[in-house]
């Protein structure tokens, strides 16, 4: 998870496994809900207006990091992020 500013400056982040690795990425199913939790701590002088987002990556046959496509609400999300409320 990303936190930014109005001008996409990176406050916090948080990068992690969901579900701790327990249950792994290749096994889910097309349309299934999985629930996880990434605490991020947001600094005391963030201004306001804030963005979080969050996005996920797979790891390539060279060992470099590939974001994954997303949509959000049927749609291609911009830049594979979906923006959380």
């Amino acid at each position: 998870m990303h936190l930014t500013d109005a001008s996409g400056g990176i406050l916090a982040q948080v990068d992690a496994q969901p579900l701790e690795g327990r249950y792994p990425t290749l096994i889910w199913e097309a349309g299934e809900i999985i629930e996880t939790s990434h605490p991020l701590s947001i600094p005391n002088t963030a201004p306001s207006p804030l963005k979080l987002y969050t996005g996920l990556y797979w790891l390539d046959e060279n060992g470099a990091f590939q974001r994954l496509n997303a949509q959000q609400e049927g749609q291609p999300a911009p830049e594979d992020r979906i923006y959380l409320p």
